[in-house]
């Protein structure tokens, strides 16, 4: 059986300092990147554009908006809403990234066709757009549900610059620097995940240093998650997007993030293998060996699991280590910067200085020692494992800096019970 890595350090080091501010982030809400989800309600703004973000406070919340007409098409929500439901948390926060693919200009309706030849805007463009206007999520998936093999090779011509669907897309988009410390969830039917080994996909999608963020102890596509997900379209494999209320089930790697993303994690880290039972089950019956080569892959696949119909697992990443990993790493990084901002803050509005001094390093590895001990009590650390190593003043450059330790805790997937019975 295949089992995501944890054999390798994640190193990481954390600069806390005033700095401008660039699509400020959050570990909380999951962004569901959505074709024309927006009415005309939200549009056009003074630019010409839409409204690019909508912030709802859980799925329910979604569904009275588009009862009321309040700037969701209802035609889009029909398409999505099972994949939001079955969530394990009622105030899942959401937020929805709307993108133009339809010429904006008529009545709510006018265009609404999924034109993938000719979109007004790509995923890209539109994702950079939200983090600039309002960045604060965690998670990005696209209602996107195959990586079309045609485009992998290039992130230039017209596969990349015109076709959405490509992979060649959706490596521009995990490319951008403006991306920061965010997971992106992405779903794929093409075959060559069940049947290659670094399917063409894979190796366009994941194989790229250029974001620091991917490449923390060498690593690439570490927060990338690749679900196979073989679902087809009323009948219809070759369209990309649903097409009537019959398809609302079709989006496991929305279903997947939200469920991942429902948690509180100053409370509770989750494991990273999850039910979604909110997703149709797969069309074709997998064999054995297509099972190993899509976890061979990194990639991860809805299985049943009773009483689970769809148990995605393993939860692993492109570069397959588990994404609560991931999580856990992100966490500790928003949670100790938003510490240390503030206490800085709290004792420059008082007059006082945060000495470099001993007493400096003293305070400093308090707030990183509290911090360390609420994440054993959630289940990110290995009780006992964490630890401030060492810290260190340099007055000169006016920094206090700190050694920090810890391990992860690993949850099980597999169970192992060796019977043995014999006659009395």
């Amino acid at each position: 059986m295949s089992q995501a890595t944890h054999n390798d350090n994640i190193d990481f080091t954390i600069n806390i300092a005033p700095a401008p501010r660039s699509g400020e982030q959050a570990i909380g809400p999951l962004a569901v990147m959505a074709v024309d989800a927006f009415d005309t309600k939200d549009g056009p703004q003074d630019d010409g554009t839409r409204r690019k973000v909508r912030r709802y406070a859980n799925a329910s919340e979604i569904t009275d908006a588009v009862d009321a007409a309040d700037g969701i098409r209802k035609d889009w929500f029909d398409d999505m809403a099972s994949s939001l439901d079955n969530l394990p948390n009622a105030a899942f926060p959401l937020k929805i990234i709307n993108v133009d693919f339809s010429d904006f200009g008529g009545a709510a309706g006018d265009g609404h066709d999924y034109d993938q030849s000719a979109p007004e805007e790509l995923y890209l463009n539109a994702l950079e757009a939200a983090i600039d206007s309002d960045g604060e999520f965690y998670g990005i998936a696209p209602d996107i549900t195959k990586l079309d093999e045609n485009y992998v090779n290039t992130d230039t011509g017209s596969g990349a610059t015109e076709d959405p669907t490509g992979a060649a897309f959706i490596y521009k988009m995990v490319k951008s620097t403006k991306l920061g410390r965010r997971e992106v969830f992405l779903q794929d039917k093409t075959t060559a995940w069940k049947t290659e080994s670094d399917p063409a996909t894979s190796t366009a999608i994941s194989n790229d240093g250029s974001r620091g963020i991917q490449s923390e102890g060498g690593e690439d596509a570490g927060r990338i998650f690749h679900d196979y997900h073989d679902v087809s379209f009323d009948g219809d494999t070759t369209t990309n997007f649903p097409k009537d209320a019959d398809d609302d089930r079709a989006y496991a790697n929305i279903a997947y993030g939200s469920q991942l993303l429902a948690f509180d994690l100053d409370e509770q880290a989750p494991p990273a293998d999850l039910d979604i039972t909110g997703t149709k089950e797969l069309d074709a019956n997998l064999q054995g060996s297509e099972v190993d080569a899509i976890k061979d892959n990194n990639s991860n696949v809805g299985l049943p699991y009773p009483p689970s119909k769809n148990y995605v697992d393993p939860g692993q990443s492109l570069n397959g280590r588990p994404m609560y990993e991931y999580q856990s790493v992100d966490w500790l990084y928003f949670r100790l910067q938003s510490d240390i901002r503030s206490k800085k803050v709290e004792l420059s509005r008082g007059g006082e200085k945060f000495p470099v001094s001993n007493e400096g390093e003293k305070r400093f590895s308090s707030l990183i020692e509290r911090r360390l001990a609420q994440g054993e009590a959630a289940d990110h650390f290995e009780p006992g494992s964490t630890e401030v190593l060492s810290t260190g003043s340099d007055s000169e450059n006016e920094e206090i800096s700190a050694v920090v330790a810890g391990e992860f805790l690993t949850s099980a997937r597999v169970f192992t019970i060796e019977i043995n019975l014999t006659r009395s």
